[in-house]
């Protein structure tokens, strides 16, 4: 709907960035992702997968990686399994 109205998005999710990467990557009025600085502890996307999100002075570089690109980290998850 947004771009039969010529509307830019911009998906908030800053918790999943690297979901929402690959939403606006993929539409033509994709405008950015928001998210907040990996390197916060409770910032816990940034430590969900082997390899963390490429984001380098403020852009993100999807992975050619099959799907999305990301490997779970599993001892990252079985380590903080309630």
């Amino acid at each position: 709907m947004a771009e039969a109205f010529h509307v830019k998005v911009a998906p908030h999710g800053a918790n999943y960035p690297e979901l929402s990467a690959h939403l606006v990557a993929a539409i033509p009025n994709g405008l950015t992702v928001s998210t907040c600085p990996a390197c916060e502890p409770y910032q816990i996307w940034s430590q969900l997968y082997q390899q963390p999100l490429d984001v380098r002075d403020g852009w993100i570089t999807l992975s050619d990686r099959p799907g999305l690109g990301l490997t779970l980290d599993t001892d990252f998850i079985n380590h903080h399994q309630h």
